[in-house]
């Protein structure tokens, strides 16, 4: 092992590598990747959500009078207005689903009432032509003036789903809040959460603002939904209600599972032979009116039908609408090939009177020889391309996912979906693995595959199991452990070759942490992360009971 170790050493110009937070700190200073204007199809996962429409004052009931389903057309005390240039006619209600021509796959907006109508400002359809016109849209609309003088917990609950173009920078998708009944808005809510550019959102989205730090007891409340900047796709919105909130509602937002060190990021699947420290948080919002004291997160993990870890971190306080990030002290190393259930819940010394969103729940499994991110299903962005970036859509661009190795080991190959695209035929691909250096990504791959074409239809739709080019010596992962991003890269693509790209599938719903993913764009050499979901790349590594590494 030790000549192997040093032929490494000597590849890696002399430096030395120290898993754990510098490899956080490394890839923080990599910029964002930028997206580029590309139409891509969106799939949404239909989600419903139903308003209490009783008259008491209870926590989560509609306050009387403050819902509106849209029910047959624009609400009479609302208002609206559009100043586009030219007009476009602003926001209007529809009951069919988007109608320009870059949204015809998307279907109705997935709303509670949808079936009654809803309200759309509907880009695409103002932009038409081949190419398209690009007048942007401006345009609001509001509710009447409210009256909450009576009500000091309120939340504002709406459904949506929206896509819009084209750049991100400019574009204002916005509820904004007065309380001097329209005069001002000076309260903004950019309910984005990140989605950047050409990706579509969930269809629909549940919103629930907690909203009272700005409306509690005001009298002359106006909610207006506001879009500038945006020329193309859509945005729909359904049942807009006023909701009375809880004085005691801990929501856990997000759970997250750190393998090997904190912020290390999530794996699905990972080799029995890289098993290590797994690292437990939460992130806490206290939705209620109250602050709520005593705080915990508790973590329970099961082999099988078997609890093998239950442990709960101290209490902690709270405020109203204060989240907090809760950690576990103590760690959880699998010691088995199995597949392991974990549950997340948060409580407080208070009883929460919504408890229905204080847990999460996830898996992991861990296997013979296989590295994953992903949980294998396309859900959300199922498309991920290095056309799709600033400078990307030139050949010997990479797409690529980071990979811990705690522990010593010999790589193998990689897998990789290749999604169906028509524009895909023509173009063809190559697996790549970089070491991560103490001082960045290293500027030439480790290891690579031969070239796959994509001449047919049969080639997509797929895995790819692509075997890497080895020596003997360069495959094997050092004693103290080394990181790789690990990727494909493309050939044949951009507007040089018609617009060919090569498009990888990619899961959505897996939580990363941090960083996990990065595109190297051969325009520039340069790395950049994203952050628009997981892309169906994995590592696979030799199996020691089959091929020994010392």
């Amino acid at each position: 092992m030790k000549k192997i170790y040093l032929s490494f050493l000597a590849y890696m110009v002399g430096t030395t590598f120290v898993m754990g937070q510098n490899r956080s700190e490394i890839l923080r200073n990599l910029p964002a990747a930028e997206p580029i204007n590309k139409t891509m199809p969106a799939e949404f996962t239909p989600a419903k959500h139903d308003f209490n429409a009783k008259t008491e004052r209870n926590a989560g009931d509609t306050i009387p009078g403050m819902y509106w389903d849209f029910a047959g057309g624009f609400p009479n005390d609302w208002s609206r207005a559009d100043f586009s240039s030219p007009q476009t006619g602003g926001w209007e209600w529809t009951n069919l689903a988007p109608q320009g021509q870059f949204s015809t796959n998307i279907g109705l907006l997935q709303s509670t009432t949808r079936n009654n109508g809803y309200m759309i400002l509907d880009g695409d359809l103002k932009n038409p032509g081949n190419p398209p016109s690009e007048t942007q849209m401006n345009a609001w609309m509001q509710t009447p003036v409210l009256d909450l003088s009576g009500f000091q917990d309120v939340k504002l609950h709406f459904q949506y789903a929206f896509r819009f173009c084209c750049n991100g920078t400019t574009v204002r998708m916005e509820v904004q809040i007065s309380t001097d009944g329209g005069q001002t808005f000076p309260n903004i809510i950019d309910f984005r959460e990140g989605i950047p550019v050409n990706i579509a959102s969930s269809n629909p989205v549940n919103r629930n603002f907690n909203i009272s730090n700005i409306v509690a007891g005001q009298s002359e409340v106006v909610v207006r939904f506001f879009v500038t900047g945006s020329s193309h796709y859509f945005w729909m919105v359904d049942d807009v209600a006023i909701t009375q909130s809880a004085s005691n509602d801990l929501v856990l937002q997000q759970r997250f599972v750190d393998f090997f060190f904190e912020e290390g990021g999530y794996y699905t699947r990972l080799p029995y032979t890289q098993t290590d420290e797994i690292f437990f948080r939460g992130r806490v919002f206290n939705n209620g009116s109250e602050s709520q004291t005593g705080s915990k997160l508790n973590v329970t993990v099961n082999r099988g039908a078997q609890e093998v870890f239950n442990n709960t971190t101290s209490g902690v306080t709270i405020n109203k609408l204060d989240t907090s990030i809760i950690s576990l002290s103590q760690s959880f190393t699998p010691d088995d090939i199995a597949t392991y259930s974990l549950t997340f819940s948060a409580s407080s010394d208070e009883a929460d009177q919504i408890p229905a969103d204080n847990t999460l729940s996830t898996t992991f499994a861990v296997v013979d020889t296989v590295f994953a991110r992903d949980d294998g299903v396309l859900t959300g962005l199922t498309r991920y391309s290095t056309n799709f970036y600033v400078g990307g859509d030139v050949d010997g661009s990479i797409a690529g996912t980071i990979y811990d190795c705690p522990k010593p080991g010999r790589i193998k190959s990689m897998s990789v979906y290749i999604l169906n695209d028509i524009n895909s035929i023509g173009a063809s691909f190559k697996a790549v693995l970089y070491p991560l250096l103490p001082n960045g990504i290293s500027t030439s791959p480790l290891l690579e595959s031969e070239i796959v074409d994509i001449n047919v239809a049969a080639d997509m739709n797929k895995w790819h199991h692509l075997p890497f080019i080895t020596d003997g010596e360069l495959e094997l992962i050092p004693e103290d452990g080394l990181s790789y991003i690990v990727g494909i890269q493309v050939f044949g693509v951009g507007p040089l070759n018609n617009d060919q790209l090569v498009v990888i599938g990619a899961d959505r719903r897996t939580q990363q942490p941090l960083r996990t993913t990065y595109v190297n764009v051969a325009s520039t050499g340069q790395w950049g992360f994203t952050e628009n979901g997981q892309p169906l790349i994995r590592l696979n590594l030799e199996d020691p009971a089959q091929v020994s590494v010392n």
